[in-house]
């Protein structure tokens, strides 16, 4: 108990000091010459203290990064004054709504204190967020393979984050690369974009097409010098451009 002594007055307290209703209770400890006191009990209330204003600490600084699957913001801590700064309101005390999310965005979670806090009440917000996924960390998929064929080539491909297929133009967009017509190599960037950033590169080929060429049997008597034959087929349907072709 606290006590104040004032003369021959005593003024005891219930001791506490977390919210609540506490006795005060005044009495003498000798009794009055000329007065016969009444003495009627006091109280003295603790109210709970709003966290409205308080001070709510997120992991990883309030951000997290795109993955394709919901997250959750987690609360470290709350801290209202000075009794709290250090080891904050007890977890157990609150509930917390609007910490999750999935897309890349702004977000609010709520810290709502529960009816039976010892000494909290109300409810305080923060604001968190997701941001994009750099590209470079997706797979870039070349579909089947190509070969010259006189036209020109368009190349089919996939952007993976593991069970996720991005999508062209919500996910990410071409900026060069993806179409050829020669046989050679080729370097396809894409951009990210939506809940991805950056850029990543994935190589792929147009590979020469295949002809057929065969020499036309050819025979002599021998006099002692080599026999020579110019005289060779090839084939033609196999052929796009003939007249790149040399005696």
């Amino acid at each position: 108990t606290a006590s104040i002594f004032i003369g021959g007055l005593t003024i005891e307290r219930e001791q506490g000091e977390n919210a609540g209703r506490y006795v005060i209770t005044p009495s003498y400890a000798d009794p009055l010459k000329n007065y016969d006191p009444v003495f009627k009990t006091g109280y003295l209330i603790i109210e709970k203290l709003d966290i409205s204003n308080a001070k709510v600490s997120l992991s990883n600084d309030g951000e997290l990064t795109y993955t394709g699957s919901e997250q959750t913001m987690e609360v470290t801590s709350i801290s209202v004054t000075p009794l709290t700064r250090d080891t904050g309101i007890p977890a157990s005390e609150y509930t917390v709504s609007g910490n999750k999310g999935t897309d890349v965005g702004e977000y609010t979670l709520t810290v709502t204190m529960n009816a039976d806090s010892m000494n909290h009440k109300g409810s305080a917000s923060a604001n968190w967020t997701i941001v994009p996924m750099d590209i470079s960390g997706c797979v870039v998929t070349i579909d089947g393979t190509y070969t010259y064929n006189g036209q020109e080539r368009t190349v089919s491909f996939d952007v993976g984050n593991g069970d996720i297929t991005l999508v062209e133009d919500e996910d990410y967009r071409i900026l060069s690369g993806d179409k050829g017509k020669d046989a050679g190599k080729y370097e396809l960037t894409l951009e990210g974009i939506g809940n991805y950033s950056g850029t990543t590169k994935k190589g792929w080929v147009i590979d020469t097409a295949g002809v057929r060429i065969r020499t036309i049997p050819a025979e002599k008597v021998y006099d002692g010098t080599a026999l020579t034959n110019h005289t060779v087929t090839i084939n033609a349907s196999s052929l796009l451009n003939p007249n790149g072709f040399t005696k």
